[in-house]
């Protein structure tokens, strides 16, 4: 259980430090975009090593890899029962440069019964497999474009266009 409020602590903060880099709200035509579904996360599975982590990791990195167009959706809940939605989109931008969009709604509690439900979003324009490890991800061997391994054994390292690695999943 404890690992399942870390796992949506993280989605929190790392939305919360990423708002810096706000996706505009682009209008999107779902119709064009392969839909991955909603992906659960439960207290049992929300590490990183999880089914569910690895089918997120998987739909990206082979949108991203294809250039196709894309969106999946994941929801994570709190002990308390607060939920928060993240949203990726792997889309081409209005300058055609492809990109994961991420949107995440999440619930800014003050106190019981007093909340208010935030957004944040960041794009990243550079997305790389790595090695799982305790080192920072930038450490970490990247692995190649065409290998074949499970999406259990890497982390997709998500990177803004400066270059700075966003968020690793």
């Amino acid at each position: 259980m404890a690992a399942h409020w870390n796992h949506l602590s993280l989605i929190v903060v790392l939305s919360a430090v990423a708002a810096s880099s706000v996706v505009s709200g682009p209008k999107r035509e779902l119709r064009a975009f392969e839909d991955g579904g909603t992906i659960e996360f439960t207290p049992r599975d929300d590490s990183p090593n999880s089914r569910p982590s690895a089918k997120v990791r998987q739909f990206l990195w082979t949108h991203w890899i294809t250039k196709r167009r894309g969106t999946i959706r994941e929801v994570g809940y709190s002990i308390e029962g607060t939920s928060s939605e993240r949203s990726f989109f792997i889309e081409p931008d209005e300058k055609g440069t492809w990109r994961i969009a991420a949107e995440t709604k999440y619930p800014d509690v003050r106190a019981p019964g007093d909340w208010e439900e935030k957004t944040s979003s960041y794009e990243a324009y550079s997305v790389k497999r790595v090695r799982p490890g305790k080192e920072e991800p930038a450490l970490r061997p990247v692995i190649p474009k065409g290998a074949r391994v499970s999406a259990r054994s890497y982390r997709l390292m998500l990177i803004d266009q400066g270059g700075n690695v966003i968020t690793e999943l």
